[in-house]
This record gives C-alpha cells, sequence and structure tokens, in this order.
C-alpha cells in the first residue's frame, strides 16, 4: 500500500543539494562586462547548465515514464521539457556558445555533475510510482531554485524572457507532480525553494506560458 504521508528527504540523503549550485557550472565571481551583442562567461556558462538541466529533466521522465507510465504525466512533461531544451539551444546558437548536448542519447551528459545528479534521480524514481512523482516535483524545485539564481546573473532581455518561461513551465510541472501526489494520499516537501514560495506556486492556476 502507499503511504498516507510522503514527505521525500531523498535529496539531502544522496547529497545531491551540492551538486545543485556548487558545480562548475555556475559561472559565480566573472564580473567581465560583456561587449555589445555578446554575453559574459558567466552567461554563457549558465545557459549551458540550463540546456544540459533541462535535458537531465526529459531523459529522466522518459526513463520514469517507461517504468510508471500508467498516467501521461512523466511523458507529457517530458515533451515540454524537449522545447525547454531546444528554447536555451536556440540562444547558445544566437551567442556563440558551443552546446553541451553533443549526444542526445537518455543519459548522455557532458557535465559530470549533471550526469551524476541524473543516475541518483532515476534510482530514486524507480521503486515505486509514488518515488517516481516524488523525483519529478523535486526536479521541478530544482530546475525553478536555479534558474532564479541565473536571472539573477544577466540583464539580457532575451534570456531573461527565456529563464521565465522556463521557469513558468516548472511551476505548471510542480502543481502537476504534487497533485499527483495529493491524488494518492502523498505529500511533498520541497528541498529548494523556500516554503513560502512553494505553497504560493501551488496555490496560483495553471499558466500559459508563451513562447520565444
Amino acid at each position: 500500500m502507499w503511504s498516507r504521508s510522503l514527505v521525500i528527504s531523498m535529496i539531502s540523503a544522496l547529497g545531491i543539494g551540492a551538486v545543485a549550485c556548487g558545480s562548475a557550472g555556475d559561472g559565480a565571481g566573472d564580473d567581465t562586462t560583456p561587449a555589445p551583442g555578446t554575453i559574459s562567461a558567466a552567461e554563457a556558462s549558465d545557459l549551458v547548465w540550463v540546456r544540459e538541466e533541462e535535458k537531465l529533466a526529459r531523459d529522466v521522465y522518459r526513463v520514469l515514464d517507461d517504468a510508471w507510465g500508467t498516467t501521461p504525466v512523466f511523458a507529457n512533461i517530458a515533451v515540454a521539457e524537449q522545447r525547454h531544451m531546444d528554447e536555451i539551444a536556440v540562444l547558445l546558437d544566437a551567442y556563440g556558445v558551443a552546446d553541451p548536448v553533443v549526444d542526445d542519447t537518455v543519459g548522455a551528459f557532458t557535465d559530470p555533475a549533471i550526469a551524476q545528479l541524473y543516475a541518483q534521480l532515476t534510482t530514486a524514481g524507480l521503486p515505486s510510482a509514488i518515488d517516481a512523482l516524488a523525483v519529478g516535483a523535486t526536479i521541478e524545485d530544482l530546475d525553478i531554485f536555479d534558474i532564479d539564481a541565473r536571472v539573477a546573473r544577466t540583464d539580457r532581455a532575451d534570456i531573461v524572457a527565456a529563464y521565465g518561461r522556463l521557469t513558468c513551465g516548472s511551476e505548471n510541472h510542480l502543481r502537476a507532480f504534487t497533485g499527483q501526489l495529493d491524488a494518492v494520499g502523498a505529500s511533498y516537501a520541497p528541498q529548494y525553494l523556500t516554503l513560502d514560495a512553494y505553497q504560493a506556486i501551488l496555490a496560483a492556476d495553471h499558466q500559459m506560458c508563451g513562447s520565444p
């Protein structure tokens, strides 16, 4: 039987939190002023990180859909994550930044921190359908947290707009996963967002996030 009350603490248990913002890909500390029409090293590394983080979400959801595909939530959100990947790829190309996705195979990543995170999350989501839904909520929690940090490091209108659309989508996805958990009497505790921010997202309606 599925538990009536489930508060996920897998991230702290697996040590994933240290990976999310402490990797070589966060670009912190770079204060180079970019020339017109270019972006800084920090902005470039942030786009690279987000591109692979969106692939991580897509890939984990594809694996979990194969394992627990009795609900369309994983397949549907994997499609949305592909759109997020594509949007960031357009920005990488526009600014002449090398795309880290050199192999689009599920589970293939350039950044070893992302590869480790993928392995941890897929492993955590395979024991049960509830575990899988909790992993989905965790990924969206992390995505929103990471993108919020990166928005603060750019003033490029196109990048800020893209990050805004990704955040909007992740908030919709977070509501979808937590709604599925609620439906089976389980719950999720945020691992990255503050409780107030998390509750505000859950209280909001589904959003139309627009397109580039």
